[in-house]
């Protein structure tokens, strides 16, 4: 379901506009139908993120512009929402990690959005989509979270007696995915830390601190011979 999904959005996104810039709002507007769609049939594990972009989408959706919904664009993005309507049976059930490529095409489509209302001069639905953009996209890090502790091969795991050394050079800041510096530093329970609710704030934290110039590695594990509970660090 989520794979024939991910295909006709990757399309429709390629052409979003293909018709004419006139006609992109047709196209938005389809595409804002499929990401409330898309809230009510995500797996729970993000499902709040893609609620919250299908609110934050709705403005970015009201543009000026032929709004009809024979375009082809549009008509891919219809068939998508139909399908993921269709299988509505299926709410809950779905694996985060199943839904991950889908998600990343529909980044690719909200920003493909974005850029448009920007070159009309629409701040308000910009801005809207910008914020859709980025909350679609922390459901992304969630299922790659997901994911990663669902296939991931526990590591030996890490002491803190290297931190006497002097610390090590932090990675350049988005240079590695928070869920492998999770791993890497506490590999015992990062899959309960991955699948937890917490976890978007978690990641948002521990890039910070690697944005600060420390090594967030050495910090995780630092809370954790601390006792410290990683998970309520990002509450």
């Amino acid at each position: 379901m989520w794979r024939i999904a991910e295909e006709k959005v990757r399309t429709a996104a390629t052409q979003l506009g293909a018709e004419g810039l006139h006609h992109w709002a047709g196209d938005v507007a389809a595409l804002g139908d499929l990401i409330v769609v898309v809230a009510l049939a995500s797996p729970r594990l993000v499902r709040n993120q893609i609620k919250d972009a299908a609110y934050e989408f709705e403005r970015a959706s009201r543009a000026p512009g032929d709004r009809a919904l024979e375009g082809q664009a549009r008509r891919l993005y219809r068939e998508s929402s139909q399908l993921l309507s269709q299988s509505a049976v299926s709410v809950g059930r779905s694996d985060a990690a199943a839904v991950l490529g889908f998600l990343l095409a529909l980044v690719q489509a909200v920003e493909a959005a974005r850029i448009w209302h920007q070159a009309q001069d629409h701040r308000a639905q910009a801005e809207a989509s910008g914020r859709a953009d980025r909350l679609l996209r922390e459901a992304v890090e969630v299922s790659a979270g997901a994911s990663a502790a669902r296939d991931y091969r526990p590591r030996p795991k890490r002491t803190a007696t290297h931190l006497a050394v002097g610390p090590r050079k932090a990675a350049a800041p988005e240079e590695r995915p928070m869920a492998g510096v999770v791993q890497e530093a506490i590999p015992e329970p990062a899959r309960a830390v991955l699948a937890d609710p917490a976890w978007p704030s978690l990641r948002a934290r521990v890039a910070a601190v690697e944005r600060a110039g420390e090594d967030p590695v050495d910090v995780l594990v630092t809370l954790e011979a601390e006792g410290v509970d990683v998970v309520r660090v990002g509450g």
